[in-house]
């Protein structure tokens, strides 16, 4: 998800980077921290998910700044002989579907953390 479009910053610089016009301070972003207590995506919640259950991805932004979302679009798929193996059918956007699995899982979560992080918890 990149973000080059006219209202982007440009990437972070440091203070002695800047161009000495102190009146406007280079704009830092911080990544979200881990220690939020929104848990993320395993495998007792992808049992629980039903169709059209929404997910957030815990560093990926929309345009407009909120968390990237996935729906779910089918139901997860188990293994007996891979007790901690799921994959989990989700879809993003109007063509990209993919599969939310064990691998990549921990960067899913349940809640929106663009809005704990508005609310001022984060």
């Amino acid at each position: 998800m990149n973000s080059n479009y006219p209202g982007n910053p440009g990437p972070c610089t440091d203070k002695s980077e800047s161009t000495g016009n102190d009146s406007n301070p280079p704009l830092r972003i911080t990544p979200f921290s881990d220690s939020l207590p929104i848990p993320a995506v395993d495998r007792d919640i992808a049992k629980l998910a039903t169709r059209g259950t929404v997910f957030y991805h815990r560093t990926e932004r929309n345009r407009d700044g909120s968390a990237v979302r996935v729906r779910v679009t089918g139901m997860v798929k188990l293994w007996k002989r891979s007790p901690h193996a799921y994959r989990l059918p989700v879809k993003y956007g109007l063509r990209q579907s993919f599969y939310i699995h064990h691998n990549n899982s921990a960067v899913w979560l349940v809640s929106d953390p663009t809005a704990i992080k508005s609310e001022g918890r984060g």
